[in-house]
């Protein structure tokens, strides 16, 4: 049989590559407001997951982001 638990911990690291993260669409300005339409999902799953959408909505940038980085929460005011 197979312990789910021990397997669960070994799959742990992994996970984030396979795993996806919130990320805007285009450019966005420090001081904008990130609404749904701003937002999409990129790997791996090392930033803000999509389980924190609404954590994420409505919130204003302190910084200047691209698609190409992943949102983290140090990002949002």
């Amino acid at each position: 049989p197979v312990n789910k638990e021990v397997a669960a911990q070994e799959m742990s690291p992994m996970r984030s590559i396979f795993t996806r993260s919130i990320t805007v669409k285009s450019p966005m300005k420090r001081g904008q407001v990130i609404a749904s339409g701003d937002i999409t999902l990129k790997k791996p799953g090392t930033g803000i997951s999509w389980k924190e959408k609404a954590f994420v909505l409505g919130k204003k940038l302190k910084n200047d982001v691209t698609p190409d980085k992943l949102l983290q929460k140090d990002d949002l005011e």
